[in-house]
């Protein structure tokens, strides 16, 4: 993707930002890897371990989940 400021075309990525700012490539960080590979049928899993019994996913239409907070389980607080 490419943005044009004051007339330049100037590549945005995740690569055109990290190599400006010299940070590090985190494509393949821990985190990272594990949401490109989580699975939707595990996502009520997690919430199952992380949440009350009865919580439910709120899904955007992004695809995004979240929850309520006041269904974390005390464990997880």
């Amino acid at each position: 993707m490419e943005v044009s400021i004051r007339g330049i075309k100037v590549p945005i990525s995740l690569n055109a930002i990290n190599e400006f700012f010299e940070l590090p490539d985190f494509e393949d960080d821990e985190y990272s890897s594990l949401m490109r590979n989580i699975k939707t049928e595990n996502m009520q899993e997690i919430l199952e371990e992380l949440t009350v019994s009865g919580s439910k996913w709120i899904v955007s239409k992004q695809g995004i989940y979240t929850y309520r907070q006041r269904f974390y389980s005390p464990a997880t607080s």
